[in-house]
């Protein structure tokens, strides 16, 4: 059984300043535990400090590993889109080193819980069930049977990547994006998550925060990545 108020993080991409402002707002609303989707470091300029604050959430934190905690453990990875994102993934092997890097791959890619009495099955995943790439977007897309096809009977499917927070039906499933803590892509750079109460209604929340302060986290840190990740913060789009 998961906790009474549960708080979900997706896709928090090493923004530690979104994601102190997310735990705040969480702790404020009753969240007692944490479910965390995935993505935690990447593309950010502070993945030591996110690891770190991350670490110290309550115990029985459930953690699932996202596409990027693949990427970082392996920078030769084949569907890594650009070879800026190969240059950042060398930046976070050496800012948590390399236990830190191997512990968050090995991570599970799925959980199965029943988060209330009855019969409400619900799938968390990064992406979709089957893959951690092939994900939902807020309208339907031809990629939603594929992402959908599960071995698990979900009636529900909670999931990130795509960086947009919303709550739509495919076919007779609920799928539900908290939207992404770091790096949102729906043109609101307020940091997005989600809560689950025991009924099993989910909500989702925005919080502000200094994106510009965030911004200026990179400090000297230079390269295409780092021209990438400062417009996707400024722009809250891919």
């Amino acid at each position: 059984m998961l906790p009474d108020v549960l708080a979900i993080a997706y896709d928090i991409h090493g923004n530690d300043h979104a994601l102190a402002a997310v735990i705040e707002d969480a702790t404020a609303a009753g969240a007692t535990n944490w479910l965390l989707g995935g993505d935690y470091c990447l593309i950010g300029a502070q993945p030591a400090a996110v690891l770190d604050r991350l670490e110290a959430l309550p115990a029985g934190t459930i953690w699932l590993r996202g596409n990027t905690e693949r990427w970082v453990a392996d920078p030769s990875s084949i569907d890594i889109p650009v070879e800026a994102i190969r240059d950042a993934a060398l930046f976070v092997q050496d800012a948590i080193g390399a236990e830190a890097v191997a512990e968050l791959a090995a991570l599970p890619d799925v959980l199965v819980g029943i988060p209330q009495p009855g019969a409400q099955m619900t799938v968390f995943c990064h992406a979709s069930p089957g893959s951690d790439m092939i994900g939902f977007t807020d309208v339907s897309a031809e990629t939603d049977g594929e992402a959908v096809e599960s071995p698990f009977e979900a009636n529900t499917i909670v999931c990130g990547h795509t960086h947009i927070q919303f709550v739509r039906e495919v076919g007779v499933i609920e799928v539900v994006n908290p939207g992404s803590v770091g790096l949102p892509f729906d043109g609101d750079q307020r940091a997005a998550y989600a809560l689950l109460d025991a009924d099993g209604s989910f909500s989702l929340r925005r919080v502000e925060y200094d994106v510009e302060a965030a911004i200026a986290a990179y400090g000297d840190n230079a390269g295409e990545w780092v021209d990438i990740a400062k417009r996707r913060l400024r722009e809250a789009r891919p």
